[in-house]
C-alpha cells in the first residue's frame, strides 16, 4: 500500500468515527455552590448547581442551567465535541498531506512527459 492509499484509509477511518457521534455540544460545565448567611450568623450552602457556559457564533457568552440528573448527558456531549474537533483536525492534516503527495506526483508526471517529448523531438 502506497502512502497516499494509507492516508486515504486513515481519512476513511476518521470519517467513520465522526459518523458515530450522535450528539455534541460546545462549552464547559461549572459547578456553583451558593452560600447564604442566616440570621443567626451561620452559613448555609445551597447546591451544587451546574452551569453550561458556551459562546454563540458571534462570540457572545451563553449560560444554561443544567439539572443535576442530566449532568452526565451534558458531559458526554461536551466530550463528543472535543473528540469531533480532534478528529476533524487530524482529517485536515491528512488531507493536506495527501494533497502534497498528489501534487508532487503530478509534477513528476509532467516532468517525465516533457523529457519524453524532448527526447522524441531530438531523435527525429
Amino acid at each position: 500500500m502506497d502512502t497516499n492509499d494509507q492516508l486515504h484509509s486513515e481519512k476513511k477511518l476518521i470519517l467513520k468515527k465522526i459518523s458515530r457521534i450522535d450528539s455534541m455540544r460546545k462549552g464547559t460545565i461549572n459547578e456553583q455552590v451558593i452560600k447564604t448567611k442566616k440570621k443567626d450568623g451561620s452559613v448555609k450552602e445551597n447546591g451544587p448547581y451546574y452551569i453550561l457556559t458556551s459562546k454563540d457564533s458571534n462570540g457572545k457568552t451563553l449560560t444554561e442551567s443544567i439539572p443535576a440528573d442530566k449532568l452526565g448527558f451534558y458531559q458526554q456531549e461536551i466530550e463528543n465535541y472535543k473528540e469531533y474537533k480532534t478528529l476533524t483536525e487530524k482529517y485536515e492534516a491528512l488531507s493536506v498531506e495527501s494533497s502534497k503527495i498528489i501534487g508532487s506526483d503530478e509534477n513528476l508526471l509532467a516532468e517525465k512527459l516533457k523529457k519524453n517529448k524532448k527526447s522524441n523531438l531530438s531523435n527525429s
